[in-house]
């Protein structure tokens, strides 16, 4: 519920599990779980690892839109 309260404003927020889908992790260099990856299209333009709270996901997703 607190991503979905997130994918607002044409944002949208994918979660993958990494056992299910481990290409997806290597083409992305996911090492550290959980991990946190924005894009804008197609680039990366932060990463986090770790666990991040919602004022913390909230910041970075504004910082993302500010960028």
């Amino acid at each position: 519920p607190g991503l979905n309260a997130l994918a607002v404003a044409g944002r949208r927020i994918v979660v993958v599990d990494v056992d299910q889908s481990p290409s997806l992790a290597d083409r992305y260099n996911v090492v550290g779980l959980p991990s946190t990856l924005v894009f804008r299209g197609t680039r990366e333009i932060h990463r986090d690892e770790g666990y991040s709270s919602k004022r913390a996901l909230e910041k970075m997703l504004r910082s993302a839109s500010d960028s």
